[in-house]
């Protein structure tokens, strides 16, 4: 299953040794990669945060103290602050300041400009020079030493970064990536998980299960992001063994398991046996474990449960379900379709379009189903990032084909991986797998299957697979038992219980030319590795359902706050962007507001949203055009608002301008008939010499909404004699 790549092993105090506590990391510095230019920065002077000149290092924005127009030529003589408030927390064991510098400079006198790194008190007062940086040229960004902080704890300071150069030449100093990672030793704070499946909390009346790979269930702890199991075997007396850890196991990582069930990558012998289970959250604090569970194990006489893929190749009524459901044989269990995945998609927008008809008949007939895709990877390149992105678009797609079925007692997703044109070698096969999975886990909280040629699996993946479970398609001579049989060796030497690079099958594809009661015509049969009962960490379980909820308003003053007159509006489309590509997709949930603007999905499942609204021509949205966020326990979410506007039709008109030649400024005024855009007047307007051949001139705008007036004032002065031209944008 995917796991968190962080380690996850406790930390124990040596001071309290009979309570378990943890180093929790966080990140104190907000905007550190001035990713929104100067928010959450006190900026003075010369200093600026933005992607004016795009001289980043990770982007999209920096910090930087240069001249107006960022070059050495304008960078002298300059002063400027860039300042953070930062609490540290009284729990604070360590505080690693870093930051990345790079600078520029045409002087060539020593440490003649300078920027100082100090931390300050509220009250402005120096508590310690960390460092100070003089003009020098580096062609690319360096990083800090480490320093730490962590003498601060429980105070409030100021990270200040203070710059100055002199006027004999310029030297622009830039800084961005700036991290401060402190660590807390607190006590947890979840709670332990509790068990569900298989097994009872005392040591008599054990329940048996009739599996040699059996699945384990839980219950979701609010604010766990990851789990770990441990599962022990019963040698003697009341000795038991340690046979399986996920920390430690080589098929899981060792990292925390993610979902609410999982099937031990182990074939089990016959006996007694007790397992627990641990909670983490973001942090990896580790829960203590929860109370056990156990069971007793036989590996003999049990009924596996089967099952069916089908496609658009197969076209069932739906009055054909019930039939299937049991397979016309009513009076008994042991040949019921216990399962069945449909295909919903191929590569990037080619839908199966039959998946709905049979998805919506199947579960009403009691029939476990989920959607499978078809991996089309090989036109996803030769490098991770090209894999990735193919991967996680061709996942997008197959989740808005087939998330409606997303119900608790259908089964998990799956991936058909088995396309014969792939071309790249394992390792970047096996990377496009695991980032598919990887989104669809992070799209529905529920691990998918992956299915794969027994041949073709072991030709074409490699060991980082493991974390998913296996449905292996190998088809012997004449259809097998498939309650009893096993699939053969590839060298067909006998009896197989695993499939390369997997140590174990979950689901085995025995045949294409199986039969269904109440369907005519051939279609893939298929074993799962264990009963009926243990089928169910296969399937969606029970879990809270939430609302999300919000108003579409009517953002009269377009500022993207609902302030008070701002009415609600009735009639307006919100959708759930499961493919995050803007717009509305086949299986995508849309919503329209009531008479107050208001909307609701209702049965929501845990999992990580993207919300849009639908804004109208006659509009312009005056809020994000999307806002992600994510259902899980725990979590809470507020109401999810968006805003537009009426967008006027009529310009505005010029009450009145004055040009202000004969003052040092030489401002232009202009006062409007209404409100204007004042972002549109920074960024659109334009201001050009006509004397110079229609030459621009850089300028600076205020805008005082009260009296509806902008005064634009160039930024290079004097003004030169001549004709100008100030021209207002559109809209």
């Amino acid at each position: 299953m995917p796991r968190d790549p962080r380690p996850i092993r406790t930390i124990r105090c040596a001071i309290d040794p009979l309570e378990s506590r943890q180093l929790l990391a966080a990140e104190l510095i907000s905007n550190g990669k001035f990713a929104n230019d100067s928010a959450d920065w006190a900026i003075t002077g010369n200093f600026r945060a933005d992607d004016t000149y795009s001289t980043f290092r990770s982007g999209p924005g920096y910090a930087y103290l240069a001249g107006s127009d960022g070059t050495l030529a304008t960078s002298s003589n300059l002063a400027g602050t860039l300042q953070q408030t930062i609490a540290l927390p009284s729990t604070t064991a360590t505080a690693n300041l870093t930051f990345y510098y790079r600078t520029a400079t045409e002087d060539g006198t020593a440490q003649a400009d300078s920027l100082a790194v100090r931390i300050r008190n509220t009250a402005g007062t120096v508590l310690q020079t960390l460092t100070t940086l003089y003009n020098q040229s580096l062609s690319s960004y360096v990083v800090s030493p480490v320093f730490n902080l962590a003498s601060y704890t429980g105070q409030t300071v100021v990270l200040s970064f203070e710059g100055a150069t002199n006027a004999s030449a310029g030297t622009v100093f830039r800084i961005d990536d700036v991290s401060l990672q402190a660590t807390s030793s607190i006590a947890p704070t979840i709670p332990a998980p509790t068990l569900a499946y298989p097994g009872v909390p005392t040591t008599t009346g054990l329940p048996v299960v009739n599996t040699p790979v059996p699945g384990f269930i839980w219950n979701s702890v609010s604010g766990a992001t990851g789990y770990g199991i441990t599962l022990e075997k019963l040698v003697s007396g009341t000795t038991y063994t340690n046979v399986f850890d996920s920390d430690t196991n080589a098929n899981t990582s060792g990292r925390p398991l993610r979902g609410t069930n999982f099937t031990v990558p182990l074939t089990l012998t016959a006996g007694t046996y007790r397992w627990t289970l641990r909670a983490y959250d973001d942090a990896v604090t580790m829960t203590s474990d929860a109370p056990p569970l156990y069971f007793n194990l036989a590996t003999g006489g049990y009924v596996r449960a089967l099952g069916a893929d089908v496609s658009h190749f197969q076209n069932i009524a739906a009055s054909a379900w019930p039939t299937i459901k049991t397979n016309g044989t009513t009076s008994t269990t042991d040949d019921d379709i216990s399962f069945v995945w449909a295909k919903a998609s191929q590569g990037v927008s080619a839908p199966d379009n039959s998946f709905d008809d049979k998805a919506i008949p199947a579960r009403a007939a009691g029939v476990p189903i989920a959607g499978y895709h078809y991996a089309t990877p090989n036109n996803g390149g030769t490098t991770i990032a090209s894999m990735t992105a193919d991967a996680i678009a061709e996942a997008n797609d197959f989740f808005s084909r087939m998330s409606f079925a997303l119900l608790p007692g259908n089964l998990v997703p799956m991936l058909d991986f088995e396309d014969p044109a792939v071309t790249q070698n394992q390792t970047l096969l096996s990377h496009w797998v695991n980032a598919f999975c990887d989104r669809i886990t992070a799209l529905t909280n529920v691990t998918p299957v992956v299915y794969t040629g027994q041949f073709y699996g072991f030709s074409h993946l490699n060991s980082s697979v493991l974390r998913y479970p296996v449905w292996i398609a190998q088809y012997p001579g004449t259809i097998p038992n498939p309650q009893t049989a096993v699939p053969s060796d590839p060298d067909g030497s006998g009896p197989r219980t695993s499939t390369s690079p997997w140590t174990s099958w979950d689901f085995w594809q025995y045949t294409s030319s199986g039969t269904l009661a109440g369907y005519t015509g051939n279609v893939d049969r298929n074993s799962f590795n264990g009963d009926v009962a243990a089928l169910e960490p296969y399937k969606i379980q029970p879990t809270t359902l939430y609302t999300i909820t919000g108003t579409v308003f009517e953002d009269a003053d377009g500022d993207g706050t609902r302030d008070s007159g701002e009415n609600g509006i009735a009639g307006r489309t919100v959708f759930l962007d499961a493919d995050g590509d803007g717009a509305i997709d086949a299986g995508e949930r849309t919503a329209v507001t009531n008479t107050s603007g208001v909307y609701n999905f209702t049965n929501t499942l845990q999992g990580n949203y993207q919300l849009r609204q639908i804004v109208p021509g006659t509009s312009l949205a005056t809020t994000a055009a999307a806002q992600s966020f994510k259902l899980a326990a725990g979590v809470t979410n507020v109401a999810h608002d968006f805003g537009s506007r009426v967008i006027d039709a009529t310009p505005p008109t010029l009450a009145t301008s004055r040009f202000d030649y004969d003052v040092a400024t030489r401002t232009i005024t202009l006062v409007f008939s209404e409100a204007v855009n004042a972002s549109q007047l920074a960024t659109a307007a334009t201001l050009t010499n006509l004397t110079a051949g229609n030459t621009a001139v850089a300028f600076t705008v205020m805008y005082n909404a009260a009296t509806l007036t902008a005064v634009f004032s160039p930024t290079t002065l004097p003004l030169v004699d001549g004709d100008y031209r100030l021209t207002l944008p559109t809209g």
